[in-house]
């Protein structure tokens, strides 16, 4: 999927269409069901433990990950923030 160039259609010029030159096929698979609540009972479950665990064990979790340094000075918020965003 190297040179794939998108030109304008000339004869559409008033709606701006972009037309591919090669003739391309995506397959996009969409998870069923099941999938998708094994995945939030597991986010969930994740969020739960996170929830219960003070501080220290975050930042040590943190620090595993190599996401923060070793005693490094980030306040707790921002470990807050980091470990909401990774989950």
């Amino acid at each position: 999927m190297g040179n794939i160039k998108f030109l304008r259609n000339p004869k559409s010029r008033k709606k701006r269409r972009w037309q591919c030159q090669k003739k391309i096929q995506l397959l996009v698979e969409t998870p069923g069901k099941v999938i998708i609540s094994k995945t939030r009972k597991k986010t969930r479950k994740t969020k739960e433990k996170l929830d219960k665990m003070d501080s220290n064990t975050k930042r040590k979790i943190l620090e595993n990950q190599g996401v923060l340094k070793e005693n490094s000075n980030a306040p707790q918020e921002l470990v807050d923030i980091m470990l909401k965003n990774l989950v």
